[in-house]
């Protein structure tokens, strides 16, 4: 009875962990790459981006996820990038690595509209920690390795300082590859959308500039959510904002430049009344090369 229980928890937190991927980082201004794929190459420079979140910090086994992103321009109107997403949640181990290629439609001087699909695969992993469970094959099928294609769209649309930005970051519905797969909703997976909205504009002089944003995501699993932030950037160098996010509750932004190119920016989360009642931390660390374009 023991080892159904530890079954059904097991099977509980996959779900979870599926619901968990890198668009539940929280800074989308910080490195947007890490939720639409229409970014792969936008600056015109070669950016890496490498994040870390921990989760509800005071609980143990709680979910820790980790990002590295690599995207770069090959034409003016061409980008590509790669992305490594994983997550470790008590004994679920998630990994997803995708390739991304852009392509941007020029409007007008100052308008453009890009988009952009991505594909790879992902992996599911529960590690029971060396536990023999040899005799119960419900434990046994669930702790095998289970393997997916993984494929997303994205779009953008920049005029000037203004973004606006969709992303369906499940094009393939999650299946075991090599198994026949099983839908009952053949599209439910397409329900999976996220909308941002993002202006940046000058207070009085260069050196200040607003930038709110706002997102909303939408679950095909009905656990949508919307954020809305501002972000106070002051001398291109200093940024601090404050954020509502419907499910994670209320996040502080914190960031800094060092010599133009690397910026460290970080987000301390208290703890949300309507969830668990402990604080999270995330951490991004974005750098560019080369010089930047006219």
């Amino acid at each position: 009875m023991t080892r159904r229980w530890l079954f059904l928890c097991l099977l509980l937190l996959s779900c979870f962990a599926k619901a968990q991927n890198a668009l539940d980082f929280r800074q989308v201004y910080a490195n947007p790459f890490f939720f639409n794929p229409a970014f792969a190459g936008f600056s015109g420079m070669t950016e890496i981006g490498i994040a870390h979140r921990q989760q509800w910090v005071d609980f143990e086994d709680s979910p820790r996820s980790s990002g590295f992103t690599l995207s770069t321009p090959v034409s003016k109107r061409t980008g590509i990038g790669f992305s490594l997403f994983t997550q470790n949640s008590v004994s679920m181990v998630t990994s997803v690595f995708q390739t991304a290629v852009s392509y941007a439609v020029p409007l007008s001087s100052r308008q453009s509209l890009r988009f952009a699909l991505s594909g790879g695969a992902g992996l599911d992993r529960l590690d029971l920690e060396g536990r023999d469970y040899s005799n119960d094959p419900l434990i046994l099928q669930a702790a095998q390795d289970r393997f997916y294609g993984e494929a997303s769209f994205g779009m953008l649309y920049t005029a000037g300082e203004f973004r606006f930005g969709f992303t369906m970051p499940t094009l393939i519905n999650h299946q075991e590859i090599g198994e026949r797969p099983v839908q009952i909703h053949p599209y439910q997976h397409l329900l999976n959308q996220l909308f941002t909205v993002r202006y940046k504009f000058n207070l009085k002089s260069e050196r200040l500039s607003l930038e709110p944003y706002v997102l909303y995501r939408l679950n095909r699993d009905l656990q949508n959510y919307w954020e809305a932030a501002a972000l106070i950037h002051i001398d291109k160098t200093l940024m601090a904002g404050f954020s509502w996010n419907q499910f994670y509750g209320a996040g502080f932004f914190f960031g800094f430049t060092i010599h133009k190119n690397f910026r460290v920016n970080y987000v301390w989360e208290l703890p949300n009344y309507n969830s668990v009642g402990s604080h999270s931390h995330e951490l991004m660390l974005t750098m560019q090369l080369g010089k930047q374009p006219e």
